[in-house]
């Protein structure tokens, strides 16, 4: 949640939810959404380790862009205090994005160079950040600064933000600075004892590696996707099966293949072989696992819909498969299209062998042609917004027969002429007396819809 962003309430409006740096930008986020989530920055400067060694100069570091020499120029007369005071030859190092103020001995300038700024952290003995809290954005800031002090091993002095507080603990892995007086103190005492700089710098160094690596990082945002998905997922992927497991193993690894993430998948076995094996191999907490009295297919499809949790409804057979791309291109379209309650996208037909039969085998959207002479659309090729309507227990056509219904009640119904779905037919599957038979019932219960 940027500075920028946080002003902007047309933006934050239209989020579901927010990932926060600072504890502070809570009271930002909590008007929009109840769904936020702090995580730090990772750090990444953890190539070069700090060699605690005896030397005769000290090099006291601070990163910051040129708009903020303010800052530093308030320690500037502490340095050259303790300089005077000192045995040591005491450098202050900073880095901008500018030409340097001056260079006379006591301040270094350092270009920023991300290829060297990690080596130079590491050869340097203090870190130190100072901010003006009268600036409302500067008591926002994230602990990045902080953080990277801390993982090349460097005890770390700090005009604390919320975040600064989170990750230093006063005394053990750096100090908390307010005051002129304060910055003179624990500079002085830093500078003075170099086991006290060792331990401090080792213990923040082990702090920060623990808690905050990359791959920390990344599992916090792994666990808070889980949960949304778990809790508040936006799409609700029902999958009956029954008996085919092969291709029930290709039809979930498309689902977890999708772009969009925020979806729960309900797996409903109709009675047939115990796949949950199969369910385990994913070790995902959006799948969800049913197993329930063979009842058909429509019976499969309500069990899923009297579970699902989504906000949108998606259809996926276990012999057909996703392309990674459908269920973002269906989502986006119904978040942007509020009038729209149906939507499906293009479907390529195969056979078991994989050989395409049609490249395209959905129809452009034909009120009449729906509701009076057949199908326009594959299952798994629609989402459409959660309501309270079930499918007819028919053996075949219960989707058509949805669609009409839905088509007949006024909702607006929306075709996307791009493949994002793959259906696989089976040899000789409509041909059959049953399947030609459901057909025409299916034909009947529409027109008395």
């Amino acid at each position: 949640c940027r500075k920028d962003y946080e002003e902007d309430n047309e933006f934050l409006e239209l989020m579901d939810g927010f990932i926060i740096i600072n504890p502070l930008q809570e009271d930002v986020v909590k008007k929009y959404s109840s769904i936020f989530r702090l995580i730090e920055l990772p750090i990444i400067n953890t190539i070069y380790k700090k060699e605690y060694r005896e030397k005769d100069s000290l090099d006291i570091i601070w990163q910051g862009l040129f708009n903020n020499k303010k800052y530093i120029e308030k320690l500037e007369p502490i340095i050259e205090r303790l300089a005077k005071q000192c045995n040591y030859r005491i450098k202050l190092v900073y880095n901008t994005n500018c030409v340097p103020l001056k260079d006379d001995g006591i301040i270094r300038f350092i270009p920023w160079k991300m290829s060297a700024w990690q080596k130079i952290l590491a050869q340097s003995d203090i870190g130190v950040t100072i901010k003006d809290f009268s600036d409302k954005w500067e008591k926002r800031k994230p602990s990045t600064k902080v953080l990277s002090y801390m993982a090349a091993g460097l005890p770390v002095i700090c005009t604390p933000t919320e975040a600064d507080k989170m990750v230093i603990k006063h005394g053990e892995t750096g100090y908390f600075a307010y005051t002129e007086k304060d910055w003179y103190k624990y500079l002085k005492m830093l500078i003075e004892n170099p086991k006290l700089r060792e331990k401090i710098g080792k213990a923040g160094r082990e702090y920060a590696v623990n808690n905050f690596s990359v791959e920390k990082i990344g599992r916090k945002y792994i666990d808070f996707f889980d949960e949304l998905r778990k809790d508040n997922p936006v799409v609700s992927v029902i999958m009956p099966t029954y008996n085919r497991p092969k291709m029930l193993r290709r039809a979930i690894k498309s689902v977890m293949d999708q772009t969009y993430k925020n979806f729960e998948l309900l797996v409903v076995n109709d009675g047939g072989e115990d796949v949950k094996y199969i369910i385990k191999e994913f070790n995902c907490n959006a799948i969800k696992y049913f197993y329930k009295k063979n009842g058909g297919l429509s019976s499969a499809l309500n069990y899923g819909l009297d579970r699902a949790k989504g906000k949108y409804i998606a259809y996926l057979d276990d012999d057909d498969y996703w392309l990674p791309h459908h269920l973002k291109i269906l989502v986006n379209f119904l978040d942007n299209n509020h009038e729209v309650g149906l939507v499906y996208a293009q479907t390529r037909r195969i056979d078991l062998d994989g050989n395409i039969i049609k490249r395209k085998s959905c129809k452009p959207y034909d009120k009449y042609y729906l509701e009076n002479i057949d199908n326009q659309m594959t299952t798994c090729s629609v989402m459409h917004r959660k309501n309270d309507l079930r499918f007819e227990d028919i053996k075949t056509h219960m989707d058509w027969i949805m669609w009409a219904k839905l088509s007949k009640k006024g909702v607006k119904i929306a075709h996307l002429d791009k493949i994002s779905s793959v259906y696989v037919r089976h040899k000789n599957a409509m041909l059959t007396k049953d399947h030609k038979d459901s057909k025409e019932k299916a034909r009947k219960i529409i027109k008395r819809l």
